[in-house]
């Protein structure tokens, strides 16, 4: 499938699964809701509320599943990264406690979509395991062992080591996690909807979003509108609202595929205590003949680190140390996580408007968390009770210490970004750059964006993001142009992937 979020492949990629696709815009219409978005988040609202009798449209311009959600390791989760301790003291043991059930009822109810739909995408139910990086120290794990016992979440317990694994050391295992093939899933979604009479358009961009009194709307690039009486933003990061720039961060984060013997792995999720955490999966290969260990981590603010080689070595180096049998690494890539200012996503009404919906802010947990946007907002147009709807409402300000100390710190963190406008450009002119080679410029007062493509041509577009104004850095893995202020992402040419940037870089007289 064409992929145009960066120059290197996920193992999903490598596989292709069967999306619908249409490469047409959307015309003039009328539906009851319109969702911009064709990611995971996206087609499991137009999935759920099809299912309702609800006539929905799915407006995206990349492919659907294109985007972030084929960039995903698919962990699926309800034992959160965060830690349940952490959730207590933001929200106290009930938050706790619906954060644990609204996350394992999400797994259910990828199950049962998947039975229910006959999706052939590797579905399986598996432990997780949490484990020290420090295997001298498990204070913290029985720190979250008490925690996630208060969360409700009986069934944990506490083993020597997870199987076949003693070299890891003590662990917590959570029964029941899950794993699957997201792409395979989101095809099955999006024939599921389509089969409904949903609509599905992945060549249309979205320019404008109108939370009208008397009639909500949403304006294409290609001129057209549609009405409808609700709209969902599924963007990952919202292109409808600015103030979700201030309370969350956009981070990078890396995952590698190295083949493993038969045999050597009992299927599970693992993840450890450490700050910049590891995750850990297994999966089939392509053609089915190998087992594949995903191994991901590594996480930095968007924009604000070069080096991308360095993080795939740690994360080889990494897996070496705590997997002695792994084999040839044969993947690596990257995507996006955005980061809440206090652990959970937000999802429902966006903030002053009675009609624009919105999923944002993953968390590390965007399958589960997309899951969960799909069955509250279903309830929320539907005029029915849930019992999530506060916990993850957008318009929420958390005032916990720890939360806003977590938002002055990304926000000066954003705002010291903008000292790249002191600096001069890395080259003096395109000729410096050797094929394949981008850099920023300075031409005066102006900074642009120089890409050399592998037939030595020159693309070049201004360096200032179509946000907030960051300059834009260069990401020499992916081969795009990354903004470090909040985290948009525009290809070698300058074209969009990423918001919350809506338009692409501007181009150059």
């Amino acid at each position: 499938m064409h992929d145009s979020n960066g120059a290197t492949t996920s193992l999903w990629q490598d596989v292709q699964a069967k999306i619908p696709a249409n490469g047409q815009q959307a015309p003039d219409m009328t539906v009851d809701v319109c969702i911009v978005g064709a990611g995971i988040s996206g087609l499991s609202v137009a999935y759920m509320l099809s299912q309702a009798g609800k006539k929905v449209v799915v407006l995206d311009d990349d492919p659907i599943g294109g985007t972030m959600t084929s960039r995903t390791t698919a962990h699926l989760f309800s034992a959160l990264d965060d830690r349940f301790y952490k959730l207590e003291r933001l929200f106290g043991e009930t938050g706790s406690q619906l954060a644990a059930e609204s996350h394992t009822r999400a797994i259910d109810k990828i199950e049962e979509i998947v039975l229910h739909e006959n999706i052939d995408c590797e579905f399986k139910r598996v432990d997780g395991y949490l484990f020290s990086h420090d295997t001298k120290d498990s204070h913290e794990l029985d720190k979250e062992l008490d925690a996630a016992l208060r969360a409700g979440m009986m069934d944990v317990k506490k083993v020597e080591y997870p199987p076949q694994q003693p070299q890891l050391g003590p662990a917590l295992c959570f029964p029941r996690q899950g794993q699957f093939q997201p792409l395979a899933y989101v095809a099955g979604l999006a024939k599921s909807i389509q089969a409904k009479g949903g609509l599905l358009y992945d060549s249309t961009h979205v320019t404008t979003i109108q939370d009208d009194d008397s009639q909500p709307y949403v304006e294409t690039a290609h001129g057209t509108t549609i009405k409808a009486r609700h709209i969902v933003v599924a963007t990952n990061s919202p292109m409808h609202s600015r103030e979700f720039s201030l309370k969350q961060a956009q981070y990078m984060s890396y995952a590698i595929g190295i083949r493993i013997p038969p045999n050597s792995y009992t299927p599970a999720l693992y993840w450890d205590t450490a700050r910049e955490y590891h995750y850990i999966r297994c999966a089939s290969s392509p053609q089915g003949k190998d087992d594949i260990l995903i191994i991901g981590g590594e996480d930095h603010k968007v924009g604000q680190d070069s080096q991308a080689s360095q993080h795939f070595s740690n994360l080889q180096q990494w897996a070496k140390q705590h997997f002695p049998f792994i084999e040839e690494t044969v993947y690596k890539w990257s995507g996006e996580v955005i980061e809440p200012m206090d652990a959970l996503a937000y999802i429902g009404l966006t903030p002053r408007q009675k009609s624009v919906y919105m999923i944002t802010a993953d968390s590390g947990h965007g399958m589960t968390h997309a899951t969960i946007g799909g069955m509250l907002i279903t309830d929320l147009i539907l005029g029915r009770e849930n019992p999530w709807t506060e916990l993850y409402d957008p318009s929420r300000h958390n005032m916990h210490p720890q939360s806003l100390a977590s938002m002055m710190e990304e926000g000066l963190n954003a705002n010291l970004q903008y000292g790249d406008y002191l600096r001069p450009g890395a080259v003096k002119s395109a000729d410096e750059l050797s094929n394949g080679q981008a850099a920023v410029i300075q031409d005066g007062l102006r900074k642009i964006a120089v890409y050399k493509d592998d037939e030595g041509q020159v693309h070049q577009c201004s360096a200032i993001c179509t946000h907030w104004k960051g300059v834009v850095r260069w990401n020499e893995a992916e081969k795009t142009w990354d903004c470090p202020v909040h985290g948009s992402r525009f290809n070698a040419c300058g074209k969009l992937i990423q918001g919350p940037a809506n338009s692409d870089l501007a181009p150059i007289e």
